[in-house]
């Protein structure tokens, strides 16, 4: 069936954009690497414009700027949260996360015994009450909690969890707050997305996927960040901070 057909219940849509389509065509005509601005300054121009737009004008002027946007991001927290150090690294999801969550998490060198499951409320979201008190008992436990993923949109459910609560308990507990947005993140362009994704802006980093609710290509994602400094490695562990 065409997924362009009023039959089609796929929950993720295919590309339906013509202006998308001439792009990818002609990205592939020209074949330029855009990794560089030396070698094709003009997509490199573009690609950060856009970037920024989504820093700026959907999540606050705060950020700057898929699975492989979880797996930076959880990069980026490892080397921020633990340094060099990974023994105790904790990481804090839900069972609705996507898959990525956790792949990320064993390709950062955290173990699977180290990927928290939290329990979820009746209406399928991650329950901050629960998760509030796993932090200090995994801490006592000789854990290092480093890592709270909420997702805004799960792709099973559609379920928001409490992002607030959740940014307000990762600021208490010093944890690198983390939001998969990846299915639902654009809506905050609505009226009624702004509602629901209330306290987004609160996070560390942020995913999100245009090829879904922006419907470009298809494996077209991006990674938001609040500290673009957060992606550049560093080779010494950070200073220790006190939590009150």
């Amino acid at each position: 069936m065409e997924t362009v057909g009023p039959g089609h219940l796929a929950y993720i849509p295919g590309s339906g954009l013509y202006s998308a389509a001439l792009a990818e065509f002609y990205n592939r005509a020209v074949n330029r690497y855009g990794g560089l601005a030396s070698v094709a300054p003009a997509l490199a121009a573009l690609e950060e414009s856009v970037i920024g737009w989504m820093a700026r004008d959907v999540f606050g002027p705060q950020g700057s700027g898929g699975s492989m946007a979880t797996f930076s991001a959880t990069v980026a927290a490892r080397h921020r949260r633990l340094g060099e150090d990974l023994a105790g690294g904790t990481v804090y999801t839900t069972a609705f996360a996507h898959h990525s969550v956790a792949k990320a998490a064993n390709l950062a060198s955290i173990r699977s015994a180290h990927i928290r499951t939290v329990p979820h409320t009746s209406d399928l979201r991650m329950d901050p009450d629960v998760v509030a008190a796993m932090i200090p008992a995994d801490r006592a436990a000789g854990l290092r909690p480093f890592l709270l993923v909420a997702t805004a949109g799960t792709t099973d459910t559609g379920t928001i969890d409490p992002l607030p609560q959740l940014a307000e308990l990762a600021r208490r507990e010093d944890l690198w707050f983390y939001i998969d947005a990846a299915y639902g993140g654009f809506f905050r362009l609505t009226a009624r997305g702004q509602e629901r994704l209330t306290g987004i802006e609160q996070a560390y980093s942020i995913t999100l996927d245009p090829y879904k609710t922006l419907f470009m290509p298809f494996g077209t994602g991006a990674l938001v960040v609040r500290d673009i400094a957060a992606l550049t490695p560093r080779t010494r562990a950070p200073a220790a901070t006190s939590r009150t």
